[in-house]
């Protein structure tokens, strides 16, 4: 048997912190030495959304004297701030992040979605010297040797490289891209501190993303990659075939993480490509929508205890691909599509079952649907809480199975199985 692959969460962290988790409650609900969190967790920081602090200083002022003479400029130091600026401090101290957990860092999960957001007027702009990132205090300029001080200071095992972000097909502007991030690779592996990994940007254009790849190959002291904005191609095929080619030219010693994943489609595509690190805000947006995650995986572990010691060569593959496999249509389940249901509908209303049978989760071990239900419709914060805490322990279990399934040489298996159930369709009894 192959050894087995341990898939990760990039979980993003909103200020640097994970979403719901005081440092008390993520001991307590996820704490380290659990195995799930051990095998699949990881905590994706964006340096724009955590490390902005007010700049003091001097500010020039201007002061009459007298109705006739002239403006005089003056320096008046002031104790209100002047601006702000990007300041590293170890994520450990200022974001409270034990030190038993794992850490991955970046400039930002997303260029384009970060000034794509309904809410923002602002536009991003880049320079040769620096890029702009969108902060909680508004555009900031971020220069590679004041993101090298703040990685430095940030004290975390890896970090992704700072890079440019076309948001467009322009050649030209697609072009400058690539050059500034493959200069800034450059400058990343001098005295970071930390493992840098290279971004490989280029959108849905596969020719752009090999040559980015090509360029950091030729860096010394590359910890791994970050494939960026591949949630944004739309054509399911084409991100598999791309992801694929980029994995090809990847060496399997060093790993590979895509910075975010939109839904669970997205995840089992990256997973089956090879990718190790997925990022993600999935557990978040769903409970901020009223859903939980709803992939079952009990038929699933029954098929896979029962072919425990099966020669699994390519007919047996086929046949399960081609066929139905036996276990999974003796077990009984409901879910709406896209692998959640919205607890916020009034079918709800008096659902005494647990969100998912079998789940061992805070939520669904001490609560129901119709509980659930009623502090939605109450706007108690408590019910995005518990759905967090639910889809967050969901998706480890789903990484924990992809991971055996990888290892077991069924992967082809368990992501026909996971699009059965996102379908929509329903496994009667």
């Amino acid at each position: 048997m192959l050894e087995m692959p341990s898939f990760k969460i990039l979980l993003h962290c909103e200020n640097g912190s994970p979403p719901y988790l005081t440092p008390i409650l993520l001991a307590k609900f996820f704490p380290s030495s659990n195995r799930l969190v051990q095998n699949h967790l990881v905590f994706g920081v964006a340096v724009g959304d955590s490390f902005v602090a007010p700049e003091y200083g001097s500010r020039s002022s201007i002061k009459k004297r007298g109705r006739l003479q002239p403006k005089n400029k003056i320096e008046v130091v002031t104790n209100k701030p002047i601006g702000y600026t990007f300041v590293g401090k170890s994520v450990r101290e200022k974001l409270h992040i034990p030190a038993d957990y794992n850490v991955i860092a970046c400039p930002s999960f997303d260029l384009i979605d970060d000034f794509g957001s309904a809410n923002s007027k602002a536009k991003a702009s880049t320079s040769n010297t620096e890029v702009t990132l969108l902060t909680p205090h508004g555009q900031q300029k971020l220069s590679p040797s004041l993101f090298r001080q703040v990685v430095k200071e940030m004290q975390v095992p890896a970090c992704v490289g700072l890079y440019d972000q076309p948001a467009s097909n322009n050649s030209k502007r697609t072009r400058k891209s690539l050059e500034r991030t493959k200069l800034w690779t450059e400058m990343a592996t001098a005295d970071f501190g930390s493992k840098i990994w290279a971004p490989v940007i280029g959108g849905d254009d596969l020719s752009v993303r090999l040559r980015c790849i090509k360029n950091a190959l030729a860096v010394d002291d590359i910890g791994g990659f970050a494939l960026v904005g591949i949630q944004h191609i739309d054509n399911r095929a084409r991100r598999q075939e791309l992801l694929k080619r980029c994995m090809k030219e990847i060496p399997r010693d060093l790993p590979c993480g895509v910075l975010v994943s939109l839904d669970i489609l997205q995840i089992i595509d990256a997973a089956a490509s090879g990718v190790l690190y997925i990022g993600t805000a999935l557990p978040t947006t769903l409970a901020r929508s009223n859903k939980a995650l709803n992939i079952d995986l009990s038929a699933w572990r029954l098929h896979d205890r029962n072919n425990k010691g099966r020669e699994s060569d390519e007919s047996e593959r086929k046949r399960h691909r081609t066929g139905s496999l036996e276990p999974l249509d003796k077990v009984k389940t409901y879910f709406s599509e896209g692998g959640s249901i919205d607890l916020g509908s009034d079918v709800y209303v008096q659902d005494m079952a647990p969100l998912v049978d079998g789940c061992a989760c805070l939520a669904c071990s001490q609560h129901n649907r119709c509980y659930i239900h009623h502090l939605i419709k109450a706007k108690e914060l408590l019910a995005e809480i518990l759905l967090f805490y639910h889809n967050l322990h969901s998706l480890l279990e789903i990484f924990e199975e992809m991971s055996k399934a990888a290892s077991a040489g069924m992967s082809t298996d368990f992501v026909e199985y996971v699009e059965l159930q996102l379908q929509g369709s329903v496994v009667a009894a």
